[in-house]
């Protein structure tokens, strides 16, 4: 049953901001100074973004390009300080919590569709960790969509400028993570299946070009910037032939890989995943239990469309041997509108046993939905208030803080770009971490070349060797003469000076 949900617009913007703060209090700065792995090399090409660099051609990732620029901005509001970045992440989950409000209270109940909004915001802690991950900024972009979709599937006045946005909205999400386009696949299948019914024939080509135009128009501002700024090349190689590489770089046989698809071990303490699949079954039903002639109407076709995108972003999360939690962000739509569909019809049930003066079990139950989903984000909490343990070497922050100038270059040889961004100091390389340099399929000897020249032309006043078993110092898969060269330099050049808990220290002679 489609409802109106203009009256409680304001009152789920004051939720939705509500819910944000409590979700990302706990990994606030003050309780966690240090950005993570991934959120490190993204500060730290904001922070070079601002300095007037242009990301791949000089700072190495293999992101696309919106999460550089997020991160720019966020780190310019509050003068590089990483609360810039948090206050972006607190805006960005409150206007996807607003558009699940808005979408769920669509299709249930208002009091269903902040139980379950309440439900998958919970499970982000497990998730995202102490978040600034792409995964994150794509959330408002998918719920946003979703929402579009829903009111604009049936709908026949300006079809094209509409589904031009959804499409604008998709080309944003795939240039935050390549692989999150799963809602605007299914949305432009739901539209495939549509033009096949012969009355909307013609209003859904006019969606069907608007959508495509709509990705298209973004993109090619991308690909344009990135022309008109000599970086076509490299943005090219590093965001797209990098990845290609890295999804059909694999060591684990068919079979395990599809026992991979059914485990999603990362998803077993997630509430909404466990009652969206459910959901996702007794929605399927609803699909193909319906008679002919509705298969078209529209929450029939939405519904189709969901179960079909939950299915798509299982098998984009699978695309590369590792999957990482934060990869299942890209399910959260889909699962929320899920578990309102399974939470809805259980209440239905309910109801119809249920005497006049009992209805107050439905709200019963959606806290008691609620609050048990929510032992992630109070543990969350917990570990929060009663004191962090860090996960960086803060010996080596505070060396490099003491025994530096701002003006000085210092190479973290490793993946602990981190370090780079926390003190302010500038690597001598692009190659601020080296996982292009040690991957055969991809690495040349000229990049090798590049990354051993610049830092004999640099100079870095210290090289700090992370000491990570899988990534061996100044090894690579390939060596010749001029490698040779330029490794012995290093080692002729720099000596041992501290092992900082087992970080190698070298410094210039």
């Amino acid at each position: 049953m489609t409802r109106s949900d203009s009256k409680n617009s304001p009152w789920f913007a004051i939720l939705a901001l509500l819910f944000s703060l409590i979700v990302k209090l706990p990994i606030a700065p003050n309780f966690y100074p240090y950005p993570g792995r991934d959120s490190g090399v993204f500060a730290y090409i904001g922070w070079r973004i601002l300095e007037g660099e242009l990301p791949y051609v000089n700072v190495w990732d293999h992101k696309p390009p919106l999460v550089f620029y997020i991160n720019a901005l966020g780190l310019k509001m509050t003068n590089l300080s990483f609360w810039g970045v948090w206050i972006i992440g607190v805006i960005s989950l409150a206007i996807a919590a607003y558009f699940s409000l808005k979408l769920l209270s669509r299709l249930y109940k208002p009091s269903i569709a902040v139980a379950v909004t309440v439900v998958w915001l919970a499970c982000l802690p497990i998730l995202y960790g102490i978040g600034n991950l792409t995964t994150e900024y794509t959330l408002p972009l998918q719920f946003a969509s979703l929402y579009a979709a829903y009111l604009w599937l049936s709908d026949v006045k300006r079809p094209f400028w509409k589904f031009f946005l959804i499409g604008v909205l998709g080309g944003m999400g795939f240039m935050t993570k390549q692989s999150s386009i799963g809602v605007w696949v299914a949305i432009g299948m739901a539209l495939v299946a549509l033009f096949f019914h012969k009355p909307a024939r013609k209003d859904t080509t006019k969606k069907i070009l608007g959508m495509v135009a709509g990705v298209f128009f973004f993109c090619a501002l991308v690909v344009l910037y990135f022309y008109l700024e000599d970086g076509l090349k490299a943005f090219l190689n590093q965001a797209f032939a990098y990845n290609f590489k890295y999804i059909s770089r694999s060591n684990v046989s068919v079979v395990r890989r599809l026992m991979n698809l059914i485990d999603m071990r990362e998803m077993k303490t997630i509430t909404v995943f466990h009652l969206g699949v459910v959901g996702g079954f007794a929605a399927l039903a609803r699909v193909f239990g319906n008679k002919k002639g509705k298969a078209f109407a529209p929450e029939t076709l939405f519904y189709g469309l969901v179960v079909f995108d939950l299915v798509l972003e299982v098998l984009l999360t699978h695309l590369p041997d590792n999957t990482y939690k934060h990869y299942y962000m890209t399910m959260l739509p889909s699962l929320s509108i899920l578990t309102g569909f399974l939470a809805s019809s259980l209440i239905d049930s309910l109801n119809h046993d249920l005497a006049g003066n009992r209805k107050w079990l439905e709200k019963a139950f959606l806290c008691m939905m609620a609050a048990f989903a929510c032992i992630p984000l109070l543990w969350k909490w917990y570990d929060s208030l009663h004191g962090v343990t860090p996960t960086v070497n803060e010996g080596v922050i505070e060396f490099v803080q003491s025994e530096t100038e701002p003006e000085d270059t210092v190479l973290i040889w490793g993946a602990e770009t981190m370090i780079n961004y926390y003190t302010q100091r500038e690597a001598p390389t692009r190659y601020v971490y080296q996982y292009p340099l040690i991957h055969g399929d991809y690495v040349n000897k000229e990049m090798i070349l590049e990354f051993l020249n610049d830092i004999q032309g640099k100079e870095p006043k210290f090289i700090i060797d992370s000491n990570r078993h899988d990534m061996p110092f100044m090894t690579f898969p390939f060596s010749n003469e001029d490698i040779e060269e330029g490794i012995n330099w290093i080692t002729e050049e720099y000596e041992l000076v501290e092992d900082i808990e087992g970080w190698i220290v070298y410094q210039k002679k």
